[in-house]
């Protein structure tokens, strides 16, 4: 399990190579894998690509990224997760409540 996210990491980053584009799906993927993992600095960049790549995060990528935050007691950067999710219309739920309590 610990090498999970290495994985899903190199088949992220091959899909361009492929020619496949990248949805949000497959986002969310990886960024779960990365929370899984403990990689939450990892995870907040495949937030930050998905974002690039014009894709709308949706409740599960902030609740996922914020989730990977408060495992490694990033609570300042979880709360600025739900500001900015908040501020791009995407509503929360339970869980990324949750996360952000800790």
């Amino acid at each position: 399990r610990g090498s999970t996210w290495k994985g899903a990491l190199a088949l992220f980053n091959s899909l361009e190579e492929m020619s496949i584009k990248a949805d949000l799906v497959s986002h969310n993927t990886v960024l779960s894998a990365m929370e899984k993992s403990s990689k939450w600095r990892l995870g907040l960049a495949v937030l930050a690509a998905s974002e690039e790549s014009s894709l709308q995060p949706d409740v599960f990528t902030y609740s996922t990224a914020m989730s990977a935050c408060e495992r490694a007691q990033q609570w300042t950067r979880c709360l600025r997760l739900l500001d900015e999710m908040q501020e791009r219309g995407c509503q929360p739920n339970g869980f990324t409540l949750a996360a952000a309590m800790g």
